[in-house]
């Protein structure tokens, strides 16, 4: 459905949306999405990691 499926996808619109809030950082929407995007990275980095690691993904369960 989406062209984001992993941590690397998820930063490159990060580093989308910074550029786009740096053409026009007036805009509340553009620093929001930006802000809000850099808030969830961590979350996709986690899950690509834990992802991979089976054992560590059983023990978080």
């Amino acid at each position: 459905m989406f062209d984001i499926l992993s941590a690397r996808d998820f930063y490159s619109m990060l580093v989308d949306d910074f550029d786009d809030f740096a053409v026009e950082p007036h805009s509340a929407r553009r620093a929001m999405h930006c802000a809000i995007t850099a808030y969830h990275l961590h979350e996709w980095v986690w899950g690509d990691w834990l992802s991979k690691d089976k054992l560590r993904a059983m023990l978080w369960a």
